[in-house]
């Protein structure tokens, strides 16, 4: 059995395996002279009942903001696409949003987004 629960997204009715879990890891707050790092991971759920997941046809791609305004000269020098790096002293001193857009390959419409806000501080 593939649908062990509904949930509305987009206007649209889907079974939860069609919509990824999505989990974001960092800290809150970075000192300016450090990296920022947060990892995210992401899945379906193929089984009820044995648990079993997989992230086939799942891609991700991250964006940084500041007054909700979109950072596009600021990279992440992470090799794995669920990681997200900057290295120290890219970022000023303030409040910062990361979201982890998390694209189906399998099912575009059940794409979804995942956002946390950090802060640098000076050290």
């Amino acid at each position: 059995m593939n649908y062990c629960k509904s949930n509305y997204a987009v206007f649209h009715k889907y079974s939860l395996s069609y919509l990824p879990t999505i989990n974001l890891f960092g800290l809150s707050q970075y000192y300016i002279d450090s990296k920022v790092e947060f990892s995210g991971d992401a899945y379906y759920k193929l089984d009820c009942v044995q648990n079993q997941t997989t992230n086939y046809g799942l891609s991700f791609q991250w964006v940084l903001l500041r007054d909700q305004i979109e950072l596009p000269h600021v990279y992440s020098i992470a090799k794995n696409p669920m990681n997200f790096v900057v290295d120290p002293y890219q970022l000023d001193v303030g409040n910062y949003v990361v979201e982890l857009h998390v694209i189906s390959n399998l099912y575009p419409n059940a794409s979804i987004i995942h956002v946390k806000e950090f802060s640098i501080i000076a050290s």
